[in-house]
């Protein structure tokens, strides 16, 4: 699902799946707030979620997120991103496993925050086993972040 324009979109529920990208994608023009609550995000070729865009919070929150990355094992990840995107909430998901959430899945990590100048972000109480690389990677330099509580 890619989400290059609008205001404020809210995604509620829902199964992004098996898809030959990422299963919901916040493109590079994308620059407003959005919502992202509980969605399945499951089997896609490339990320479960991308973040492209540097518009303002962003919030993916209480989403099972497993299985992605089947194009290439460990190329991509559940939730990954693009460098210098500032103002976004990564909280209390489900993320890591094969499709169905168990074992170890093809996604490289749970949550990559690429290298670069991002702030102003949260990754908070995230449950991330079972991915092909591992947990967290934030690449993120600002000072303004909690990133804890990942297991």
């Amino acid at each position: 699902m890619l989400i290059d324009a609008g205001a404020h979109p809210t995604i509620q529920g829902g199964y992004y799946t098996i898809n030959n990208g990422s299963g919901i994608y916040f493109g590079a023009s994308f620059n407003s707030t959005a919502d992202v609550l509980g969605a399945r995000v499951r089997g896609n070729q490339f990320h479960g979620v991308q973040i492209e865009g540097a518009g303002g919070c962003i919030l993916v929150q209480g989403c099972r997120i497993g299985g992605n990355s089947v194009a290439s094992s460990g190329t991509y990840h559940g939730v990954s991103v693009a460098p210098n995107v500032n103002d976004f909430k990564i909280d209390f998901n489900r993320i890591g496993g094969d499709i169905d959430l168990s074992g170890t899945g093809t996604q490289g990590y749970a949550i990559l925050v690429n290298t670069g100048t991002s702030d102003n972000y949260t990754i908070l109480g995230n449950s991330c086993y079972g991915n092909a690389t591992g947990k967290v990677a934030d690449g993120g330099t600002g000072t303004n972040k909690a990133v804890a509580n990942n297991i």
